[in-house]
């Protein structure tokens, strides 16, 4: 056999000897015993020779891509589009939020009085649906035209007593609106000086607590002044009036903490002195008896005095204080738990970023205010709170 013919059979039997089954080639010496060997698996490359081979490939690739005219010039204009595509998105994103961030401000942080953003504010008629249904009172000095707005827990039981003392007599009347019935009423209403006073919104709203805690012990003890608590918080009312409030400090803090987290969420109402400010104080008709300033509660002396002098009531010296009521009922505020606090803001919300005030040191950058437009076709802007915080139980 010569050498060509040698090396094709060694090439052939190489071939064959790889394979899954073993195929004996024919006119081959010791063909037979060839046949009794196991069949062999395919020999596997070791690492080395596969990275070997990874190399290779990736060098062809990028020398093909950098040397290949037409292949450089798609590549090079994909990546053009790509650019332009990531750019064009983020200039877009970049923009909305922008606009976005533009819109945001923090409660307190308007150069604006608090007359002026309550009258810019917009109440979401479903999340504050029965904050919008409390009374809305007048306390009118025909004889002076004053006409004081009556806001529970911030000043008005004080307010009332001056007014009566001050300027009588005092006609308390609910909101006066422009209708068939109170047309010639609201007119002489309109020329009156309408004011009232408002309070941080926490102290507001713990003060409100305690009111709301002292007048259902009232109801149990069938005083006429007395609220009867809803059903839904019977149960939470009766043991809570039951407390020692005098020596037990720790069982009131945890009661206020059990009302906020699991019986008050901010839209129900269960006692009209735990209401929102700003619902009751902004008009929820149009053509009623509007405010003309809105002072706040620890200016009330100054607002009285100047009141005085500007009637030419000098021979009036002293301001009376508000009418002083046993409240049993002490809170002990900087052991409340730091969670229970943000709730508070949260639900306070609309009374921060409508009223103008600032957030409590504890709730600093929890939430926001933004001005968003009245409608698509008004170019109006109001101011709505930011909230993570929504009631859960609205329905």
């Amino acid at each position: 056999m010569d050498r060509t013919t040698s090396g094709r059979q060694s090439s052939r039997e190489g071939v064959l000897r790889f394979g899954r089954r073993l195929v004996v080639p024919k006119n081959r010496p010791n063909a037979a015993a060839d046949a009794t060997i196991s069949p062999t698996k395919p020999k596997r490359m070791n690492q080395q020779q596969r990275l070997c081979n990874i190399v290779v490939i990736v060098v062809v690739l990028l020398t093909t891509t950098i040397f290949h005219p037409s292949l450089r010039k798609t590549t090079t204009a994909s990546t053009t589009t790509l650019a332009k595509a990531t750019t064009i998105t983020t200039n877009k994103d970049n923009d909305d939020a922008t606009n976005n961030n533009h819109n945001l401000f923090l409660p307190g942080s308007l150069n604006m009085t608090r007359l002026e953003t309550l009258q810019r504010c917009y109440i979401d008629p479903k999340r504050y649906k029965f904050h919008l249904q409390t009374p809305e009172k007048l306390h009118v000095s025909q004889n002076h035209q004053l006409i004081y707005r009556g806001n529970p827990k911030a000043g008005s039981t004080g307010s009332r007593q001056r007014m009566q003392t001050y300027f009588p007599p005092i006609d308390p009347v609910f909101m006066v609106c422009r209708d068939d019935h109170n047309q010639t009423l609201y007119e002489q209403y309109q020329n009156y000086f309408t004011f009232t006073f408002v309070r941080e919104p926490t102290q507001h709203f713990v003060s409100g607590y305690k009111e709301m805690l002292l007048r259902w012990q009232r109801f149990y003890e069938h005083h006429p002044a007395g609220h009867q608590p809803p059903a839904h918080l019977q149960q939470f009312a009766s043991n809570v009036t039951q407390l020692d409030h005098q020596n037990d400090a720790d069982g009131v803090r945890q009661a206020f903490e059990s009302f906020v987290t699991e019986h008050y969420h901010g839209y129900l109402v269960p006692n009209n002195h735990v209401s929102f400010q700003s619902t009751r104080l902004l008009p929820r008709k149009e053509h009623c008896i509007e405010l003309d300033t809105i002072y706040d509660l620890e200016d009330m002396n100054h607002v009285f005095e100047s009141m005085l002098q500007k009637h030419n009531k000098t021979n009036v010296t002293k301001i009376i204080q508000g009418k002083l009521r046993h409240k049993p009922y002490h809170i002990d505020k900087p052991n409340v738990s730091l969670r229970v606090k943000h709730k508070i803001c949260h639900m306070l919300a609309l009374d921060y970023c409508c009223l103008n005030y600032k957030l409590p040191e504890e709730c600093d950058g929890i939430l926001s205010c933004r001005w968003k437009k009245k409608s698509s076709e008004s170019d109006v802007m109001l101011i709505e709170p930011i909230s993570s915080y929504y009631p859960k139980n609205m329905v």
